[in-house]
Order: C-alpha cells, then structure tokens, then sequence
C-alpha cells in the first residue's frame, strides 16, 4: 500500500466530509468511500477526543481494525489512539430476509497527537496504488453466513480438547468445594452454632447432617436404653398395681419367716 500527500490536489469533498476512496479487492475497480471530517467533541469525552486533533471516519466495513486504519491515517503524522465503535440497527420493513435481521453501522475515532497532523490529513490526503488487507476485505451475505458457520463448529479434535478441559476445570472445582465444606464442619461461630451440610438422596429428599464430635465418635457402639412408657395404657397401670402387691406380699410372707426364726433360735423372755 502506498499512501501520500498531496498538497495541492486534497481529498474530495461532500458536503463536511472528506472522502477517501478504497478499493475492496486487489486490481478491482470496485471501491468502499471512507467517509472522515474534524470531530466535535462534546463536553464529556473532550479529554479523551480533542476537538483540534481528532478524526471522525465512518462508512467502515465491520471488519477493519485500527492496524487497518493506522496504515493509511499515520502519512499524515503520528497517531496517538483509535477507536472503533460498532452498532447494530434493525433493518426496515420490507428489507429483512429473515426475524431478527440487522444491519453493521461502523464508525471510529482517530487521535493524533498534534492538531497539524489532523488539519493535513483534512487537506491533503490522498492514497495511491493501495492494497487492501484481508480484515479490509467485506463478508457480507452467503460469505459472512459460511465464515460464521465454520467458526461455530470447530473439528472433533478441537471440540474434545475443550470438553476435557471443562470436565476438568469442573471437577477441580468440586473437590475443591467439597474440601472446604468439610473442614466447616464442627466449626462454632460467633453465636456458638456448629454449620451442618446437606445431602441428597436418590429420590430427591435432602437431608442436614453436621460431623460427630469426637467424645460421640469414640462412644459410637455404646447402645442407648430404649425409654418405654410403662403407665401410658389403663391395662398397664392395673398391671403395675398388681406386680406392686404381689411384691408387698411377698415380701410380708420373707419377713414373717425370718421372725419366727429369730423365735425359735433364741429364748424368748417377754418378762
């Protein structure tokens, strides 16, 4: 590509625009107009574009990028930033060829680091035998479907690759999680409650579980007695009262044997 200034010929002219002619293809004579003036800069972004010394360049096809840009802007001195913007604008009635249709609208912003390159690039740019690069090179209709296509869908080996890595990524994650979940347990807080985890079952019932201390870990086989209730029914109450005379009975009938036996061991002198 070549690119210079012309001072006495200038960059034509329509209306505040200059514009600037590029051809799509190599040896085409099919061409793209970029279309540049001196930006007005609002209040706002004044510090980040200056008035004197930015550029405002718009009908870009959307896939130029500023390597694009600075190649043919910096014959006119040097470039301090470019910025490009892309917005996206619902076509009008009548003119979609399917739901959710959308037409690129591609502008950018160029920064040079004096306003004399700015004015020179308003005055006198021109290019001759430019050559255009491959970002410069439109992907419209069936060619921007097809690129779109491929780029969703990469090779097997590729996909596989990805997969492992998210598989993983995934159950690094986990265990990880797992880790920390463990080492909360039979951990006080503030308040003196002890965090518990949650488990799930097969059927979907979820259950809260917090770990053993250790004084219940060591006594783990030891049985608890099983509490009955042994006066709750009427029938148990009755049988209670029965167990408890037939025990007075009997041991009424013990003590009657032993003092008759105390009698009988010893004399016996009521006076």
């Amino acid at each position: 590509m070549s690119t210079k200034v012309d001072t006495k010929k200038g960059p034509l002219k329509m209306g505040e625009y200059c514009i600037l002619p590029l051809p799509i293809t190599p040896n085409s004579n099919a061409k793209r107009y970029f279309l540049y003036r001196l930006h007005a800069s609002k209040k706002s972004e004044a510090s980040m574009l200056p008035s004197d010394r930015t550029l405002f360049v718009t009908n870009l096809p959307d896939t130029i990028s500023e390597d694009d840009l600075a190649q043919i802007f910096s014959a006119c001195g040097a470039i301090e930033k470019i910025y490009i913007k892309h917005i996206r604008k619902p076509l009008p009635d009548g003119q979609e060829l399917e739901e959710g249709s959308f037409k690129v609208i591609s502008f950018a912003h160029i920064v040079y680091q004096n306003a004399k390159s700015a004015k020179k690039a308003l005055t006198s740019l021109i290019l001759q035998n430019y050559v255009p690069t491959l970002t410069l090179l439109p992907q419209d209709g069936v060619k921007n479907w097809l690129l779109a296509y491929y780029k969703a869908r990469p090779g097997t080996a590729q996909l596989q690759s990805k997969v492992d890595q998210f598989m993983q990524d995934f159950e690094s994650q986990e265990r990880k999680a797992k880790m920390e979940e463990e080492a909360k347990k039979n951990l006080r807080d503030e308040d003196g409650f002890i965090t518990v985890g949650k488990a799930g079952a097969s059927d979907g019932t979820v259950f809260f579980q917090a770990a053993a201390p250790e004084h219940v870990v060591t006594n783990k086989k030891k049985k608890k007695k099983t509490k009955e209730l042994t006066d709750f029914y009427r029938f148990q109450q009755r049988e209670a009262k029965r167990e408890e005379l037939a025990d007075l009975r009997r041991k009424f009938e013990q003590d009657k044997s032993k003092i008759a036996k105390m009698r009988e061991s010893r004399r016996f002198k009521p006076y």
